[in-house]
């Protein structure tokens, strides 16, 4: 059972998306994504894609709910920046 996969799939059904879907957004082919499916092999850059597509957050959550570190795609940007200007 590929838990990771369950939830992705879960929540693209929850908003209208299907993996298809979401191998498009990332740019890659559907038979790329089902391989990242099968072998649990997830780049947080896929993952920040995936919130952005699905209109979510990625966050480091709390027990009690609250949000300690929340991240967004634009952090993708800004980390390729600083990595250009240290070259």
């Amino acid at each position: 059972m590929n838990v990771f996969k369950n939830k992705i799939v879960s929540l693209l059904a929850l908003k209208g998306l299907t993996s298809a879907d979401y191998a498009r957004f990332l740019g890659i082919r559907a038979q790329a994504l089902q391989g990242k499916y099968n072998n649990n092999r997830y780049r947080f850059s896929d993952l920040l894609k995936l919130a952005d597509m699905t209109n979510t957050r990625l966050a480091f959550v709390d027990k009690k709910g609250k949000v300690i570190v929340s991240f967004e795609l634009s952090d993708l940007s800004n980390e390729q920046e600083q990595e250009q200007a240290n070259k």
